[in-house]
């Protein structure tokens, strides 16, 4: 009696331990898996609002976005996003059914040690599960170690290829803006900038409502009065936009040129590459982003950044340093081509 009792407590805590691991499994680690690289190079609180509103695009109802965005983000910022390469090689074959596919591997997955404990359960667990079937079907059951493979050789892959595919202008940046005059002189006006690039792919940069390559910009400092005196929206200040959709913070590109080896936008100093963007503002933006910006590389580590024909006689410039988010292998590889191919490294395309 004593042993049935014993038997049927083991059997209930593997139930409970399988079900409690299924539902993690596909409410948690899929989500967090899937916007890993939505999250990359974003502060935690940033990462929050990002992976709400993620999670609302995957159609969770709000009061499971307020009941899981934590413990989500937490795993979003621990997975690396390159494991989700293979949504691309998915893709390529089942298109958007590669989501459904995705989580229906992590469905099958089974938590730590769970053969252990279906053994001690019954040591002839498996003798009488295969006695179940003349052809073992597709979907069987995922080990945890098998899974922990899967994630370490997806991951890997994933940095090779994207060290080699990825644009390197896509990066976060930061530094100090000054006033030029028509003198070419610097004005220093107490003024930080952090510029996050975003091109939008299949994997990375997959921001809320960005659809295009855009441009996230924070300033920040004593002397942003300058700035709004120039006409700069507030909203580009830290803090400014804080309770917007991500979407409606960034500043995209209407039309624009690109040019190879220009000079830059403070006389003196050369580019490798230049992207003008134009913007036209719509009553309906959140953020009234500036009309005419400019962002240009002048090595694989330094940029500049610039605003025209905001005020008479003067164009908003920053000297820029990259403050990457990309992972150690994709920095190593976008480097190592940049200083084979300096002339031609950088994206042609606006």
């Amino acid at each position: 009696m004593e042993v049935a009792a014993k038997k049927q407590k083991l059997e209930s805590k593997i139930t409970f331990y399988r079900t409690g691991w299924f539902l993690f499994m596909v409410l948690v680690f899929g989500p967090a898996w899937y916007l890993a690289s939505t999250v990359e190079g974003v502060s935690f609180s940033g990462s929050l609002d990002i992976i709400s509103e993620g999670l609302g695009d995957l159609y969770f109802p709000s009061f499971l976005v307020s009941l899981l965005k934590y413990p989500i983000t937490i795993l979003a910022t621990l997975i690396p996003g390159s494991s989700a390469f293979v949504f691309i090689v998915l893709a390529l074959f089942f298109s958007y059914g590669s989501f459904f596919i995705a989580f229906l591997y992590f469905a099958f997955v089974q938590p730590p040690n769970f053969n252990e404990m279906k053994t001690k359960l019954d040591p002839e667990w498996r003798i009488k599960e295969d006695a179940k079937w003349i052809v073992k079907p597709l979907a069987r059951p995922v080990t945890f170690a098998g899974f922990i493979v899967f994630l370490v050789l997806t991951t890997v892959l994933g940095e090779i290829f994207y060290g080699f595919y990825r644009n390197p202008i896509a990066d976060n940046f930061t530094g100090t803006v000054y006033l030029v005059d028509r003198s070419n002189k610097k004005i220093p006006i107490d003024v930080s900038i952090k510029l996050d690039i975003i091109d939008p792919g299949m994997v990375y940069d997959r921001k809320p409502g960005v659809r295009e390559r855009s441009m996230k910009i924070e300033f920040s400092g004593k002397g942003l009065k300058t700035l709004k005196d120039l006409g700069i929206d507030e909203k580009l200040f830290a803090g400014g936009s804080e309770n917007a959709r991500y979407g409606s913070r960034v500043c995209g590109a209407d039309s624009g040129t690109t040019a190879k080896n220009p000079s830059g936008f403070y006389r003196g100093t050369w580019l490798l590459r230049s992207y003008n963007f134009k913007n036209k503002p719509t009553e309906w933006e959140t953020v009234r982003c500036p009309e005419k910006m400019h962002f240009g590389m002048e090595t694989y580590d330094t940029a500049q950044f610039a605003i025209s024909e905001i005020a008479k006689g003067h164009i908003v410039y920053a000297e820029l340093k990259r403050d990457s988010r990309f992972s150690f292998l994709q920095g190593m590889i976008l480097k190592n081509r940049y200083e084979n191919n300096k002339n031609n490294f950088f994206d042609p395309d606006l």
